[in-house]
């Protein structure tokens, strides 16, 4: 079982990851969690726009668009494919 965590940002689009961490604090963090980037929570990646950012993903059955930036600031470990 691969362990390796990275940013939201490198999620490929179709995979799910896990969310392990949110490297934000204050209002800021408040908002992701808002929207249901909470540790443990699964997320994928959907599609990006065609200038490549925001990109779109799914938790908990909403879809919503991220900025690269902001993308970044939450990490995650990939989901095995079984």
């Amino acid at each position: 079982m691969c362990l390796e965590t990275f940013d939201l940002s490198h999620l490929p689009i179709g995979c799910r990851g896990t969310i392990v961490a949110i490297n934000a604090s204050g209002m800021e963090k408040n908002r992701f969690i808002d929207l249901g980037l909470a540790p443990s929570q699964s997320i994928k990646s959907l599609f990006r726009s065609p200038a490549k950012n925001p990109t779109a993903y799914e938790v908990m059955g909403a879809v919503f668009a991220l900025r690269s930036e902001d993308a970044e600031k939450i990490i995650v470990r990939s989901e095995s494919q079984s």
